[in-house]
């Protein structure tokens, strides 16, 4: 049975990885021969997601469902091409796209679709902002995606929740880099420390009710001990961020979240520690205290932690 399974997992990987192949070979074709036609190519752009949704809700082979899946990602791109080639406006061709990604959960099944969705329109939004200039909207648009990650992990849609992951940590890298690097920096990144920290409050919150802690000793110690760690790295946006990820999903047993939220927390750590916006002495001093916080909520949630692990 197991061998069987591994098999069937197999072949089914490998018609998903057919079928994606083979459209995206036939599509760069298409795309090569209608290049200098930007206006065909928007229009055969539409014809394909349509045709693409299509399928999604009809079909069941697996060699199609990887066709889709190249599909769509190649007729995004002809319509975004198409549109910012015709009418010369990031705004319009933006709009256009966030239009369709949110039109795409709506009739689509397929988890890689809707994955592609939620990308697509987290992209769109930034895209908008990052083209206008409006930076500010950079510090809303974080906490959302925070809260948007939270929801999606602990009620319902989860089928989105990879897609807010992946957006979530792009943007907190975009936040880590240096003020030297980044358009539009204005040193307000403090802005999306806390609102990102009153995300971890609520979570924090659904932990210790799921552990039922009554005593308020303990309530106090895991609140204080967190909010401290937090608020050590509030201008740094993107650790906030990433100890959010794995806070989250320690508690909901997302691997995936674990995972990448650790990758990413090192990386944004070692962006942290060569911004020069301050001194070496003092994001020493701050890392080193931050260590010794940790270590000391390890003694301190050691017999907390055990009693969620046997929850």
């Amino acid at each position: 049975m197991k061998s069987a399974h591994k098999e069937s997992i197999g072949i089914q990987l490998l018609s998903i990885a057919g079928g994606l192949l083979g459209s995206m070979f036939f599509i760069g074709f298409l795309f090569m021969t209608i290049f200098d036609a930007p206006k065909a190519m928007g229009v055969l752009g539409v014809i394909l997601m349509i045709a693409v949704l299509i399928v999604d809700r009809t079909s069941k082979s697996r060699v199609l469902d990887g066709a889709c899946i190249g599909t769509s990602v190649a007729a995004l791109i002809m319509i975004g091409v198409g549109l910012e080639t015709s009418t010369h406006s990031d705004n319009a061709t933006a709009l256009a796209l966030l239009a369709i990604s949110i039109l795409m959960p709506l009739v689509t099944r397929g988890y890689m679709l809707n994955l592609i969705a939620v990308l697509v329109f987290n992209g769109s939004l930034f895209a908008l902002i990052y083209t206008n200039h409006v930076f500010i909207l950079i510090h809303l648009f974080v906490p959302l995606l925070a809260a948007a990650y939270t929801y999606t992990s602990l009620y319902r849609f989860r089928i989105w929740r990879n897609g807010f992951l992946l957006s979530f940590i792009v943007l907190l890298g975009y936040l880590g880099m240096t003020e030297m690097d980044r358009p539009g920096y204005n040193g307000n990144d403090w802005i999306s420390s806390v609102l990102i920290i009153a995300v971890v409050v609520f979570i924090l919150h659904r932990i210790i009710s799921h552990l039922h802690i009554e005593t308020q000793r303990n309530k106090i110690q895991i609140y204080a001990m967190t909010l401290l760690l937090m608020l050590l790295s509030v201008f740094a946006p993107a650790i906030c961020g990433g100890l959010l990820i794995l806070l989250l999903s320690f508690h909901t047993g997302h691997r995936v979240g674990l995972i990448t939220g650790f990758l990413a927390l090192l990386y944004f750590v070692s962006l942290y520690y060569y911004n020069m916006h301050f001194s070496l002495l003092i994001k020493s001093g701050i890392m080193v205290a931050t260590g010794m916080l940790f270590l000391t909520a390890w003694f301190i949630f050691k017999n907390t932690l055990k009693r969620y692990e046997q929850n």
